[in-house]
């Protein structure tokens, strides 16, 4: 079991120049996408999201804030605003990592 193939796979190959400085940051921004630099690459220049981690830790985030919420909910039943509060800040917060991104 292998790949499936594409129906319009990338076959043709383009090279540009930089400086030495810029390939270290083409190849960190690469590296902290986990992605190839000519995935990397690909996703700039085409306009698709190229997340980093931070995306991951913010979905990581909002995911055990979810969590935290439910069981705050089904044990307090809404009596501890405060705390309830508290845990929707973070949300947004988490949130607003989000929206950060390039």
């Amino acid at each position: 079991m292998g790949f499936k193939k594409a129906a319009n796979p990338r076959s043709a190959f383009v090279k540009i120049f930089v400086t030495p400085d810029e390939k270290i940051a083409i190849q960190a921004e690469a590296s902290s996408a986990m992605l190839s630099v000519s995935d990397f690459g690909h996703r700039r220049l085409f306009g698709k999201v190229a997340k980093d981690r931070y995306s991951y830790h913010a979905i990581n985030d909002l995911s055990a804030l979810t969590q935290q919420l439910k069981d705050h909910y089904r044990e307090g039943g809404g009596r501890h605003e405060a705390e309830l509060q508290a845990l929707l800040d973070r949300v947004g917060v988490a949130i607003d990592k989000l929206w950060e991104l390039p």
